[in-house]
């Protein structure tokens, strides 16, 4: 089996490994840091994550696929594996890059009606905030932030708002992870 890069690991402290919103774009990844002022106590702050974090291995030792299968908690909902794959070796910025192709794929009408209504209306929801945040909205955007609900609901509205990056962890099968994610 192998061992994750840091910045992936779901620590199960409560605590992400990094900070990034799953709405937002691969590049918007930050490390959380605590600065001392002085005589004062520590103070949280981020820095973005550099190119070379970003080309770090995922794994060690590096793989050329790796694929999250699972969201923890949102078994029930979640039907979109996310396989990554880079024949020199799958680096954090591949995982990254992955995640945001695959959460922020339109969800599709047919796979909408399998859903129960409550589900399909709490996703709306989320969506309508989504836009509301200025984050990304689809094609059919309108000025009514209902109508771009009903038309653009994508995967990351399935999260529910749950959509901090806390990690991975091993999945069910090798070479497979179950990503965690929780509120900002």
């Amino acid at each position: 089996m192998s061992a994750l890069n840091p910045f992936l690991i779901h620590l199960h402290t409560g605590v992400p490994p990094i900070s990034w919103d799953l709405r937002t774009s691969a590049h918007s990844v930050l490390f959380p840091t605590s600065n001392f002022g002085p005589g004062g106590p520590a103070q949280l702050s981020t820095v973005p994550m550099a190119s070379s974090d970003y080309a770090q291995p995922a794994t060690w030792p590096p793989c050329g696929a790796l694929r999250i299968g699972a969201v923890g908690g949102r078994a029930s909902v979640w039907r979109w594996p996310v396989d990554v794959r880079n024949s020199a070796g799958v680096r954090c910025g591949d995982v990254f890059r992955a995640l945001v192709a695959n959460l922020h794929q339109f969800v599709r009408p047919d796979e909408l009606a399998d859903m129960i209504p409550e589900q399909v209306s709490l996703a709306s929801a989320a969506c309508t905030a989504r836009i509301k945040a200025g984050l990304p909205h689809g094609p059919s955007w309108s000025s009514d932030p209902s109508a771009a609900a009903a038309d653009g609901i994508r995967r990351v509205d399935l999260l529910l708002g749950h959509t901090q990056f806390y990690g991975l962890v091993p999945g069910p099968s090798p070479g497979e992870w179950t990503m965690y994610v929780g509120v900002l």
